[in-house]
């Protein structure tokens, strides 16, 4: 047993040693082929370097041979189709070659002419491919040759788009906005980074102007005409391509001019008019950005701005698809893939410095518009009279802040100089017309009674917020919410007759036995929303607090007059009697008030009758006109009575109304009449315009007041009594 597990370990040591004599062999054969391969590769590229080489030698012969024959064909007549034959075999020659050379590796293709690469020192150049645009079938193709009116149509339909945007902005809203927030800010430079860096038209015009500067102009013809390929139909596809003709100067000489007139025609102008039309889109981009006040429109307009500056790559394509004839399409595909070695070093230092300078300046142009936004000089320009001639920083910044906020600020903001805060206040001043205060989103209607201008009409009275405090005009207190908020402040004068004893807050519940305790109290009628003159004592709580308001208003009316009936008090009518008409108790509660300007010396207890159109004789007298002249309807004309106590009372009143050949009983007869509707006259004796019960009040439509609608303006004042109460809700 023993025996056999030595014999195991042994067998198991000489299969690990031939394992590991096996790996090691493989590891040799690896380095081997290895090896191998480095060596034909090193083969390869050799024999390959030294084919092409005799191959480029064999083009640029050809090439020689080529342009002599050109040179002298203007001297000599060539006749003979031995001649031409030479010739147009020495061209396909030519094309054959190159194209032998472009197949055999693609990375060479630039180096098809030796007199593009001219500058080169190196074998690993930069390449430079003609852009995929219609500037470079200008750069191509003979002047008015349809290839090359494409390109110019493209650039001034590009140019009309571009000045029609900019014309909008500048009549439709042509002003900077004074703020924007923080996210178009952030928006707007990284819109204005997009733009510099999708700017290729910029960008590939640059490089083209620099790659072929002063380079030898044949040598990109020869990209184009070296092989003269024919159509399925025969005729040269490059017939339009501008060959410069030759004179009889000396070669040199003249090949320097056609060099400068080629490159000014065909290289120097195209790349200059795409210039131009990319420096304009970057003008009118930066117009969009400065001119935006929304993050979401900002990048709509800039992607159609991106759109609009690629137009000639869209009509290139379409060129090159053959939308414009077969000729075209062909013309417009052989400009794509032909490159050149960009070996002008100098250049590379040239084209990021032209792209910082204008990045530069677009950014320096739109942090000095935000500089402006923020010392706050586009607010002034735009409302220059919003503060006057003078104004505070610290209002400026305020202003800024604020205005188009979408809240009313109120105050200085809301006036038409300042637009009524940007608009932010029309709402509100169509609900609050005249009222103007501070934030009034935030203070009216928010369920606390601001006082001050808060409690005007205008503002109707903090929006319903100061009703109850009104309640009790005489009530002179800091704090009006402290009124009936559950809570006696028993510090004067909120616990007093004035203030309805703190709103109610401190009339002690009903005693209901010591109440029915006083003589001609009403258990029944406490608390039933009228004031009832035979509960209002303190036992009873001042009618179960019905009556508070009513002592507010006139504290010495029920104490004078014991027979007062409180609900007679300002209910319309006028009660000439029992102290109803006195100023107690208000006048009757402003009931009187027009009675007694147009008849102060009437007394009597019915004197509603007046003016009713039915003669009462205990009216039929001087003092109360009359009856309203109820009881004399007859024509009177002062300047014919001889004897007229009305006629004696009218003039006595208005000396200078004109009374002759008038009837004198239409004068302040509660109708009014025009004839005697002026001042000289007292309004018709006060029928025109006087408002019954508001002696004061002076309106064009008397009927408005108290009609159960707030009409504003005039009629909202207190000689019209808020429009009669209309306004009070």
């Amino acid at each position: 047993m023993a025996a056999s597990g030595d014999e195991e370990k042994q067998n198991l040591g000489e299969e690990t040693t031939s394992l590991l004599k096996l790996k090691e062999e493989i590891g040799n054969q690896k380095a081997s082929f290895e090896a191998f391969q480095i060596e034909v590769k090193s083969l390869l590229a050799h024999k390959l370097k030294e084919e092409i080489g005799n191959q480029k030698a064999s083009v640029e012969a050809l090439q020689i041979e080529v342009r002599s024959l050109r040179a002298h064909k203007s001297k000599e007549e060539i006749t003979g189709n031995n001649q031409k034959a030479s010739v147009e075999a020495l061209q396909l020659e030519v094309k054959s070659l190159r194209a032998h050379v472009r197949n055999t590796d693609n990375v060479l293709r630039p180096t098809s002419s030796s007199a593009v690469n001219q500058d080169s020192d190196t074998e690993n150049d930069l390449l430079y491919t003609l852009p995929s645009d219609t500037f470079t079938l200008m750069m191509v193709y003979k002047p008015l040759t349809p290839a090359w009116n494409i390109g110019v149509f493209s650039f001034i339909f590009q140019i009309l788009i571009l000045m029609l945007i900019m014309l909008g902005l500048v009549l439709d809203q042509g002003e900077v906005p004074f703020t924007v927030d923080n996210k178009v800010r952030i928006g707007q430079y990284a819109v204005t980074f997009l733009c510099l860096l999708s700017q290729d038209d910029v960008l590939t015009s640059l490089q083209s102007i620099c790659v072929l500067w002063k380079c030898d102009c044949t040598a990109f013809q020869d990209l184009f005409v070296s092989g003269h390929d024919l159509s399925a139909s025969g005729h040269d596809i490059f017939a339009d391509h501008d060959d410069v003709p030759n004179q009889a100067f000396p070669i040199k000489q003249q090949q320097r001019q056609n060099d400068h007139y080629f490159y000014a025609l065909h290289i120097l102008l195209p790349n200059l008019l795409k210039l131009a039309q990319g420096v304009f889109v970057l003008l009118v981009s930066f117009m969009v950005i400065v001119q935006s006040n929304d993050l979401v429109d900002l990048l709509k307009d800039s992607t159609a701005l991106f759109f609009v500056s690629a137009i000639d790559n869209v009509v290139f394509f379409y060129a090159t698809a053959g939308f414009f004839g077969q000729k075209v399409g062909r013309q417009a595909q052989a400009t794509t893939g032909k490159v050149i070695a960009d070996v002008k070093k100098w250049t590379f230092i040239v084209r990021p410095i032209v792209m910082i300078i204008i990045g530069s300046l677009m950014i320096i142009a739109l942090f000095s518009v935000q500089h402006g936004q923020n010392a706050g000089y586009y607010f002034a320009y735009k409302y220059p009279d919003c503060f006057g001639t003078e104004y505070s920083k610290n209002s400026i910044v305020t202003a800024i802040s604020n205005m188009t906020n979408g809240v009313c600020d109120g105050g200085e903001l809301n006036t038409l100089e300042c637009d009524f805060d940007g608009g932010d206040c029309i709402n509100h001043n169509l609900a609050f017309p005249g009222c103007n205060v501070n934030d009034p989103e935030k203070f009216l209607g928010n369920y606390v009674c601001d006082g001050g201008l808060y409690n005007t009409p205008e503002c109707k009275y903090d929006n319903g917020d100061c009703d109850l405090f009104n309640s009790y005009p005489n009530c002179d207190i800091p704090d009006p919410d402290q009124l009936d908020d559950g809570t006696c402040n028993t510090t004067s004068p909120y616990n007093s007759i004035l203030c309805g004893f703190d709103g109610g807050d401190c009339v002690d519940d009903v005693n209901e036995r010591q109440c029915s305790g006083i003589k001609s109290v009403n258990i029944t009628e406490l608390g039933d929303g009228k004031c009832n003159a035979r509960n209002n004592n303190q036992a009873c709580g001042w009618d179960g607090k019905d009556c508070l308001e009513f002592n507010a208003k006139y504290p010495v009316c029920g104490v004078t007059y014991k027979d007062i009936d409180p609900e007679r008090v300002g209910d319309g009518k006028c009660d000439n009697f029992g102290g109803y008409n006195s100023l107690a108790c208000g006048n009757d509660g402003s009931d009187c008030s027009n009675f007694n300007l147009q008849y102060p010396q009437c007394e009597g207890e019915n004197l509603n009758v007046i003016g009713d159109g039915n003669c009462d004789p205990e009216c039929d007298n001087v003092e109360c006109g009359f009856d309203g002249y109820d009881c004399d309807p007859t024509y009177l004309d002062c300047s014919n009575a001889t004897i007229s106590a009305l006629c004696d009372d009218l003039r006595s009143r208005y000396p200078n109304c004109t009374l002759a050949n008038k009837n004198a009983y239409r004068l302040g007869n509660f109708d009014c009449d025009s004839e005697f509707n002026m001042e000289e006259c007292g309004f018709d004796g006060g029928d025109c315009g006087v408002v019954p019960n508001y002696p004061g009040c002076r309106v064009g439509v008397p009927e408005w007041i108290g009609d159960g609608r707030c009409d504003g303006g005039g009629y909202n004042t207190t000689e019209c009594g808020f429009d009669g109460g209309d306004c009070l809700d």
